[in-house]
């Protein structure tokens, strides 16, 4: 086995994980649009990828692809699949500024 099966595979495992983790979390709280449509896209981007990696139409996988889908499992799965704590900014709940 190659070093460029061995990445082809590596890369469809992490887009498995990433549609993985996003279609099983469990929602508790108002709904997001934004965020549920985020969501919805990277289901579709990260299991499209998977499938065409695993069927043999997608080629050429990029180490950098690899690095950015690797950092994008690890903080979904540290996030427990939860996007909008990701998304949001947590210093954009106070005003800190005076109104004159």
């Amino acid at each position: 086995m190659s070093l460029e099966n061995i990445s082809i595979y590596l890369n469809a495992i992490i887009c498995l994980l990433i549609c993985w983790r996003l279609m099983f979390f469990q929602k508790t709280g108002r709904y997001r649009f934004r965020i549920s449509l985020l969501a919805y896209c990277l289901i579709l981007a990260s299991g499209w990828t998977a499938f065409r990696l695993l069927w043999g139409r997608y080629l050429n996988v990029d180490p950098a692809e690899i690095a950015l889908n690797l950092f994008v499992c690890f903080a979904l799965l540290k996030a427990r699949g939860n996007l909008a704590s990701l998304t949001q900014n947590k210093k954009s709940r106070t005003c800190t500024w005076k109104k004159y």
